[in-house]
């Protein structure tokens, strides 16, 4: 199991890690198998999806509309904390994502990129802990 530690900026910070993890993948010694992220945190989040400026402001609009940083939440009042929106978007986005790999290059579509998600209201260092598993 390998590490991968990324630092964001902040809050709704998104920061590409395709390269990252395909360096990873390219230096073990399986050619064919599925990398499995895992992100070690309730307040930031990994996806998928095209690295393009304008859907990444889209969504950070839509997290804002779906979950408001300002909204009444159970969270902030029983722990005195202003956070319990990064934790709810969390949820929604997810913090874990398989990937197929063959000829030890990742199976993404073309358009298709490997993103962490900062969540939290500051700047984090951020840990994911990748397996790589053989398939047959």
């Amino acid at each position: 199991m390998a590490e991968l530690e990324v630092r964001t900026k902040g809050e709704l910070d998104i920061v590409k890690i395709t390269e990252k993890v395909q360096e990873i993948v390219s230096k073990s010694s399986l050619r064919r198998g599925l990398v499995v992220l895992f992100l070690k945190s309730t307040t930031s989040a990994l996806f998928i999806n095209e690295d393009e400026e304008g859907l990444k402001g889209d969504l950070r609009r839509i997290l804002e509309v779906l979950v408001p940083r300002r909204g009444e939440y159970g969270h902030n009042k029983a722990w005195g904390e202003e956070n319990a929106h990064s934790h709810l978007r969390s949820i929604l986005l997810g913090n874990s994502l398989t990937i197929p790999f063959e000829d030890g290059r990742l199976a993404l579509g073309t358009w298709q990129d490997i993103f962490l998600m900062e969540l939290d209201i500051r700047p984090r260092v951020r840990k994911i802990s990748i397996s790589i598993l053989p398939l047959g």
